[in-house]
């Protein structure tokens, strides 16, 4: 019986010795699975989907500050089963429809317009009461609107022959249309279409594709007296265009379908100042096209069909944050078209289905604060190579209190300088550089941008008054 015993406890201490020297590695086999698993859940925690399902994909996006609301719109008719027509609101948890009878199909945008909330889209525009919608139709479509001096400027494809003839663009007053400022220049073109209204640096903006004996314009500047061409040939004929625009640190950002010529910037992306026009890196090569920009979070956001930016592979959506592209490392399945902030967070809509292989369906938050990018540098200044010079600029002391001193390229002696805030509004008059300091005492603290432009090249410099 002893010796049945020593057999059986001299095997069990076997077992157990095997058991411990097995204990590491099961350790760090149980470690790998668990940081595998959590790997592949946390790229998918960077967006969240919304307590709502849309049966297609929207189309745009509106914040709508004064009833603390994000409507979304597009061509969409139902929501969780429910029936709807194109629209919802949604206040951070619920959403809820606004009527039912609405022939504005599908809305391509939306806006604040004397107290009521504005649609434009297929059929004309119509505004809701809180009640129901008032319609006002046309034979096209509305694709922009904005304020413009009390009254309501409307961009589109629509043409209305008549006594007022109406192309592309037209003025609302809340009960009915007028021609626009210079709307006879406007019959010059083929099918004029107006996809983006902006008024930028106190002057109006029309965006879009106006063709005219086989030459394109994509841009269109009001001057006060009539419009000038700010943006051609870009692809020819009607096969270019924008589709959005946005200020961002002083600068006019426009996004769309183009491709990068000789002497002009391009591939999808391009910023301009007021007086000449620059590219944003290499933009986002030959394919797809950038369909809607947001500015969030102290960066340019944009969205769209593209798969490259700056060089850098990504899926559909970048940043700029002035002097770096940045990709967020987000796999969507389908394109993105539409951005807007609600609450201080970033939203977005599109034709996915799945966001990094999580089932997220055509509309989703951002809630991935600790995500680490991947950037590429854009150089701040361009310059022409003609000039001799390296383009070199540079302010100091930065952060300052008092004043700052540039340092211009070798052989330039003067420039012309512009400081703007944030939104890209001119804090001080246009003044030259000559060498002396630029006295910034008056201005708050915090974060401006100063604009330095001379004979053959400009530069874009952050300055920080403390």
């Amino acid at each position: 019986m002893k010796s049945a015993n020593a057999k059986y406890h001299a095997s069990k201490l076997q077992m157990k010795s095997l058991i411990q020297s097995l204990r590491p590695f099961s350790l760090f086999i149980l470690c790998v699975f668990l940081w595998l698993f959590s790997s592949e859940k946390l790229a998918a925690q960077d967006w969240t989907s919304l307590p709502f399902q849309l049966d297609v994909p929207a189309r745009c996006l509106f914040e709508d500050t004064t009833s603390d609301r994000l409507y979304v719109a597009g061509n969409f008719r139902e929501v969780d089963g429910y029936s709807v027509q194109g629209i919802l609101s949604y206040d951070g948890s619920q959403w809820d429809s606004l009527g039912h009878k609405i022939s504005i199909f599908p809305i391509l945008c939306m806006t604040k317009y004397g107290g009521k909330l504005i649609v434009g889209g297929y059929g004309g525009i119509a505004s809701w009461n809180g009640f129901f919608w008032e319609e006002f139709l046309l034979n096209g479509a509305v694709w922009s609107m904005i304020p413009y001096k009390s009254r309501l400027l409307l961009g589109g494809n629509f043409e209305v022959v008549g006594a007022d003839t109406l192309r592309g663009l037209a003025i609302y007053d809340g009960n009915e249309l007028s021609r626009v400022f210079g709307a006879e220049f406007f019959s010059q073109y083929s099918s004029p279409r107006s996809s983006k209204l902006i008024s930028y640096q106190n002057t109006i903006y029309a965006a879009g594709s106006f063709v005219r004996n086989g030459r394109n314009c994509l841009l269109l500047k009001w001057n006060g007296r009539s419009w000038e061409e700010r943006y051609n040939d870009f692809g020819g004929g009607g096969s270019s265009w924008i589709n959005d625009m946005e200020v961002f640190q002083g600068e006019l950002y426009v996004g769309g379908h183009f491709s990068l010529q000789a002497g002009n910037p391009g591939n999808q992306i391009a910023r301009w100042n007021g007086q000449r026009w620059d590219n944003v890196g290499s933009g986002m090569g030959s394919d797809g096209q950038l369909m809607d920009l947001a500015v969030f979070d102290n960066s340019i956001w944009a969205c769209g069909s593209f798969g490259s930016i700056n060089g850098l592979p990504t899926s559909f959506l970048t940043k700029f944050d002035g002097t770096q592209w940045c990709t967020l490392g987000s796999q969507f399945d389908n394109s993105l078209g539409a951005l807007s902030s609600f609450r201080n967070e970033l939203y977005l809509a599109g034709a996915f289905r799945t966001i990094d292989n999580d089932s997220i369906r055509f509309a989703a938050k951002w809630v991935g604060e600790d995500n680490v990018d991947t950037c590429s540098i854009v150089p701040v200044h361009t310059a022409d190579p003609a000039s001799g010079d390296a383009a070199f600029v540079s302010l100091y002391p930065n952060p300052t209190t008092t004043a700052f001193t540039l340092t211009l390229p070798q052989n330039i002696s003067s420039a012309q300088i512009q400081i703007r805030d944030p939104q890209g509004r001119a804090v001080a008059p246009s003044q030259a550089y000559t060498g002396m300091p630029v006295d910034v005492s008056a201005l708050a603290r915090g974060l401006y941008f100063v604009e330095v432009s001379w004979r053959g090249g400009r530069a874009v410099l952050k300055v920080i008054r403390e």
